[in-house]
C-alpha cells in the first residue's frame, strides 16, 4: 500500500494506483485498524498505511470530480485513527521516528491542499475536516520533536517542511485553535515564505560542484551520481521552498534543475533508457518515487 502511494506521482501509473488505494486497500486497512490492540508492529503498519492514504487523498483533491470539496479516503480514515489513539495512547511511542515524520510530511501536504480546495467551495464541514487532520499532525510532529530534543538533533532533519506548512495553516485559524494546536518547542515561522535561508553560500558550493562535474573533474559511477542527485535535490527543494517566486536570482534554481536533468539522463537501465524518465518532472524537484529509486542505487 505504501509503495502504491509512492507511485501515485508517476503520471502513467497515478490513476490506477489511486483507484487501487481508494477502492481496494482502504476498506481492508480500515478493517485491520479495528482489530489492532497493542501490537507495536501493527502500529508501524498503521503509519505506513495512513501515509499512502493521505498521498492518495491529496491526489484526489487535486483532480476532483465535480465539487472541489469532495470527500477523500483520508477523511474516512482520520476519525478512525483518532479513535485508535484514544484507545491506545502509547501507540505513537511504538512507531519509529522516521515513520511518524513520513506521515507528518504527507499529512501537512494534504492539510495544505485541503485548505486550498475548501476555500473555494462552500462546505459546512470543511473546518472540522481540517481540524481533524491538524490534531493528528500535531501529535505526530510533537512526538518526533520530543525525541529529537532528547537526542539534541534538528527536528527539520526528519520533518523537512511539514512544521512550516502546518504553522502557515495554523496562523489562519481562530485564536482558540491556535492556542490548542500550537506545536511544542518548534521554532518555525508563521509562513514558509518568511523563513530565512542564507542562499548564496549554498548556491556557490553547488556552482563549484556542477562546474567540476561538467568539466570532467569528477568521475561518477551510478551510485555516486545517484547520491549527488539526492543531495542536489535536497538543496534545490530547500532553496525553492524559501525563494520568492518573483526573485531575479531564481535563475540559480533553473541552473540547478537543468544540471539535475542532464545528470538524471545519464542514469540508464540495461536497455539504455533513462531510469528517472527524460526530465525532472516537478518544478519543486524530484518525485518521491525517483528519490526512492535513487536511494536504492546508492545502497
Amino acid at each position: 500500500m505504501f509503495h502504491l502511494g509512492e507511485l501515485l506521482t508517476h503520471s502513467k501509473l497515478s490513476a490506477l494506483c489511486e483507484v487501487l488505494i481508494r477502492r481496494t486497500l482502504v476498506p481492508k486497512f480500515r478493517a485491520g485498524i479495528a482489530l489492532i490492540q497493542d501490537d507495536p508492529v501493527a502500529a508501524g503498519d498503521v503509519m505506513f498505511g495512513l501515509s499512502s492514504t493521505l498521498r492518495a487523498s491529496e491526489h484526489w483533491l487535486k483532480t476532483p470530480a465535480g465539487a472541489g470539496a469532495a470527500r477523500t479516503a483520508a477523511d474516512a480514515l482520520v476519525p478512525v485513527v483518532h479513535q485508535l489513539l484514544e484507545r491506545l495512547p502509547d501507540m505513537l511511542r511504538q512507531c519509529e521516528s522516521a515513520k511518524l515524520a513520513l506521515v507528518a510530511r504527507h499529512g501537512s501536504l494534504y492539510l495544505r491542499q485541503l485548505a486550498a480546495v475548501q476555500s473555494v467551495a462552500e462546505d459546512d464541514a470543511a473546518p472540522e475536516r481540517q481540524l481533524s487532520v491538524a490534531r493528528l499532525l500535531k501529535a505526530w510532529m510533537d512526538e518526533v520533536n520530543r525525541r529529537n530534543a532528547q537526542s539534541a538533533s534538528e527536528p527539520t532533519d526528519h520533518l523537512r517542511y511539514a512544521p512550516h506548512y502546518y504553522a502557515e495553516w495554523l496562523s489562519q485559524q481562530s485564536y482558540d485553535d491556535q492556542r490548542q494546536l500550537r506545536l511544542r518547542s518548534f521554532d518555525v515561522p508563521t509562513s514558509a515564505a518568511d523563513a530565512t535561508v542564507d542562499r548564496w553560500p549554498l548556491i556557490a558550493r553547488a556552482d563549484r560542484l556542477m562546474s567540476r562535474v561538467q568539466s570532467g573533474g569528477i568521475r561518477l559511477d551510478m551510485g555516486a551520481r545517484a547520491r549527488m542527485l539526492l543531495d542536489m535535490d535536497s538543496l534545490y527543494q530547500q532553496l525553492h521552498l524559501h525563494s520568492p517566486s518573483n526573485a531575479a536570482d531564481d535563475t540559480a534554481l533553473d541552473d540547478i534543475r537543468a544540471f539535475m536533468e542532464r545528470q538524471a539522463a545519464q542514469l540508464l537501465d540495461p536497455t539504455g533508457k533513462p531510469l528517472l524518465g527524460p526530465t525532472v518532472p516537478l518544478l519543486a524537484g524530484l518525485h518521491s518515487w525517483q528519490r526512492l529509486l535513487l536511494t536504492q542505487l546508492v545502497s
